[in-house]
This record gives structure tokens, C-alpha cells and sequence, in this order.
């Protein structure tokens, strides 16, 4: 092994220690088996918005690690030497291979799965680790395979850059469907990895046999491959529709008696109701902030769009004087007493979507509204455990309880660990966008 080779493969190691070493560092900040709250949170040792830091920041360690692993696998190929003779035998047919290769990674994931659910338990840190790992051991079965059909015989380096592509497009076809997947269902994954990889592979084999005699078995055998992989698909990613209604036979034609003549009445049109336009709030004026044992949280109107949720956080003043209300609250998502790790952004705020840090005046008895929004996570959300809502106007309050109200079942978030929500600054409470609810309602 060269010395550059060398550097190369220990460079891989230690992203791969950095990328575990990120994973370890999120474990006093998630819960233990058996636990509901992280190991810091039972010593008093940190708050809510100190684990979410914490779980944002191990990204830095896991991402950069993972990076430094994929950069060494693609250059350690890179730097393979020299070419070798083409053997005896020629290579089989290319639908053969793909079909093969797509079987083997079909049956190897159930075992993979034991593994992969071994990482899950570091969280969603773990979980990007394991999937690196099996993006890795699935290049080696997918190189192991072309060897053994003779499909590559010249560069071992174009070998291993081609494995590792075809493997990286089924691992990524997997991610993205369980990312864009309502349901969250596990079952679809398998087929999705297979199929991508067999059609990847397919492809690379086309590619290479352009120019050869005879090409028409390659491309007969390609283009039954590619319908019979994109039924597949279409079966995983198409949702069921109805079945179209039997259209009842048309009625005979009668004969119709002549009608008498009667005179003509004139209609007396009837109004229609005009809705009345919702008055928009007019600004209170305030001179000093709310203080937070002034006011009671509500969770409410909770809307669903196109896999788009949303709910209104509403502040109402229970105080007797005006106080005005500024910038992001401080929102946690508990499901059975233990805090979710989700990633917080900045959302939209209600009625027109325009995003405005502004000072909003709370008269006594009147409300303020923050909009939270989050992609629908369907399967994947535990939809039995209750949750529950604490809220704090700023990383220097203490938690308080909301009450939720409505969006259905104990558990109203359908959302996960490792999931993501915006959450609005405060804003004047005003007409939901999506489904033209009032969030003062």
C-alpha cells in the first residue's frame, strides 16, 4: 500500500470515529431504554432548550465524519492502479446482472435491518451513521457480483467508483422515500433499494456496451428491466385509486303527451347572503412587555394542507394592562413526558405569510398568535403516546404547560423524533391561510 493510500484509508477511520464520536456525544442528551427524560434532564443538569442545542450541534461532528468517510471511499478508488487483462470468458448479459444484483440486495436487507435498528437507538445520528455503513457494505456486494459476471474486467478503480455510484442512488432512493412517504411504511424500502440498484446498474452496463456486437440483447433485455423496475415503482410511489363507478344504462326514450299551456310567472330573485368581511384587529398600545405568569397558552385550529400541518400558538393576557409580546417563543413537544428532538426553524406568519419580527400589543383579555407548522410524518409518529405542550417566551423562562385543544386523539403532532417544525415569531392573531379558519376562534 503507497503511502497516499495509506493517508487516504486512515483519513476514512477517522471521519468514521469522529462521525461515532458525534453519536456518543448526543447519549446524556437522549433517553435511556426504559426512560422518558434524557440523563441531564433527571440530574437537573440542563432544560429542554439546552437538549435541542446539544442535538443540533452533534450534527456538526456527525455530518463532518460521515463526509471525510465518503471522500476517502471515492478516493481510495480513485487512486486503484493500473488495468487488468480481459478474461477468457466473456461477460454474461447485462439484464442478467442487474437482475441478480437486484434479488441479493433485496433479500440482504432484511438482515441489514438488525443493524441499521442498533444504530437507530443513538437517534437520528445514529441512524445517518448506520446508513453510511450499509451504503458502504452494499458497494462491496455490488462490485462482488460484476466480478462475478466478468462486466468490468479492465480498470478496478472505474469498478469501484461505478459500485459505489449504484449504491449511493438506491441508498438515496430509499432516503427519499421514507422522507416523502405519508405513511412512513417500512415494507416499500426493500423494493425501492433493489429496483434503483438494478436499473443503475443496468444503465452502467448499457453505457459500456455501446459500440460492441451484438448490442439488441442488451437492449431487449434492457428495456423489459426497465418496465418491469418501473411497475415496481409505480406500484410503491402511485396511490390507490377508486375503482370508476359502472355507469348505469341510459334510460329508454318515451313519448311525451303535449303539454298544456299555462302563462308564463315571473321569478322574484332572492338575495344572496354576502359574508361578512373579518375586521382586522386594530393595534393596542402598549408600554410595557408581558410578563409571563400574565398570560395562559393555547394550543389550537390546527389545519392539514397537502402533508402540510398547522396549529396556532395563542398567548392570551390575563393581566389588567396592556403589555406587548416580541419575537420567537420558546415551544417544546413532549410525548410521554419526554421532550421530541426536532429540528426549529423559522416559519411563516399567519394571513398574508410574510415573516415579520415585530412588537404586538396584547390588550387585557386579547390574544396573540404564533403559527406552527410541520410536514405530516404519517407512520412514522407514535400516535398512542399523549403529548403535550410547554411553551416559554424566551430561552431564560421556565417551561409552562399549554392546553391543547382539538387536532384529534391524544397524541395531536404527527410528528418524530429527528423530525423538523417552524414556529412563527408573534404576530396579531388573523385569518389562517390554508383553510380560512380564524385563529382567534
Amino acid at each position: 500500500m503507497t503511502a497516499a493510500r495509506a493517508a487516504v484509508v486512515g483519513t476514512g477511520l477517522l471521519g468514521g470515529l469522529v462521525a461515532w464520536g458525534g453519536v456518543l456525544s448526543t447519549g446524556r442528551y437522549r433517553p435511556d431504554p426504559g426512560d422518558i427524560n434524557p440523563l441531564c434532564q433527571l440530574t437537573g443538569e440542563c432544560t429542554a432548550a439546552d437538549v435541542e442545542a446539544a442535538l443540533q450541534r452533534a450534527w456538526w461532528l456527525v455530518g463532518g465524519g460521515m463526509a471525510l468517510v465518503a471522500l476517502a471511499a471515492v478516493l481510495l478508488a480513485w487512486t486503484l492502479p493500473g488495468r487488468r487483462p480481459a478474461p477468457d470468458a466473456p461477460s454474461l448479459p447485462a439484464p442478467l446482472q442487474a437482475l441478480v444484483t437486484g434479488l441479493i440486495v433485496f433479500f440482504a436487507a432484511f438482515p441489514a435491518g438488525i443493524p441499521l435498528f442498533f444504530a437507530s437507538l443513538g437517534g437520528s445520528h445514529g441512524l445517518a451513521v448506520g446508513l453510511t455503513a450499509a451504503w458502504l457494505a452494499q458497494a462491496v456486494g455490488v462490485r462482488a457480483v460484476g466480478r462475478w459476471f466478468r462486466a468490468s474486467p479492465d480498470v478496478p478503480g472505474r469498478e469501484w467508483l461505478g459500485a459505489l455510484a449504484v449504491s449511493g442512488l438506491g441508498a438515496g432512493a430509499v432516503v427519499a422515500t421514507w422522507a416523502a412517504s405519508d405513511d412512513g411504511a417500512l415494507t416499500a424500502l426493500p423494493v425501492v433499494n433493489a429496483v434503483v440498484v438494478a436499473l443503475a446498474l443496468l444503465a452502467q452496463r448499457s453505457l459500456q456496451q455501446l459500440g460492441r456486437r451484438p448490442v439488441w440483447p442488451s437492449v431487449a433485455g434492457g428495456v423489459g428491466l426497465l418496465v418491469a423496475g418501473g411497475l415496481l415503482l409505480a406500484g410503491v410511489y402511485l396511490p390507490d385509486r377508486p375503482e370508476p363507478a359502472t355507469a348505469s344504462p341510459a334510460p329508454q326514450a318515451q313519448p311525451r303527451p303535449t303539454p298544456t299551456p299555462t302563462p308564463a310567472l315571473t321569478p322574484t330573485p332572492t338575495p344572496l347572503p354576502v359574508p361578512a368581511p373579518t375586521p382586522t384587529p386594530e393595534p393596542v398600545a402598549a408600554d410595557v412587555p408581558c410578563a409571563q405568569q400574565d398570560l395562559s397558552f393555547t394550543v389550537r385550529g390546527f389545519d392539514a394542507a397537502m402533508g402540510l400541518r398547522a396549529a396556532a400558538l395563542v398567548a392570551a393576557n390575563t393581566g389588567a394592562t396592556p403589555c406587548w409580546l416580541e419575537g420567537v417563543p420558546v415551544v417544546v413537544l413532549l410525548q410521554g413526558g419526554r421532550p421530541l428532538a426536532l429540528q426549529v426553524g423559522e416559519g411563516q406568519a399567519p394571513g398574508d405569510g410574510v415573516l415579520q419580527f415585530q412588537r404586538v400589543g396584547v390588550a387585557p383579555g386579547g390574544t396573540a398568535s404564533a403559527l406552527l407548522t410541520w410536514r405530516s410524518y404519517g407512520g412514522w409518529a407514535d400516535q398512542e403516546t399523549p403529548q403535550a405542550v410547554t411553551v416559554a417566551l424566551d430561552a431564560s423562562s421556565t417551561l409552562v404547560a399549554a392546553t391543547v385543544q382539538g387536532g384529534g386523539g391524544a397524541a395531536p403532532f404527527d410528528i418524530a423524533d429527528g423530525g423538523a417544525w417552524q414556529i412563527a415569531p408573534w404576530a396579531t392573531p388573523t385569518t389562517c391561510p390554508a383553510a380560512g379558519g380564524d385563529w382567534r376562534s
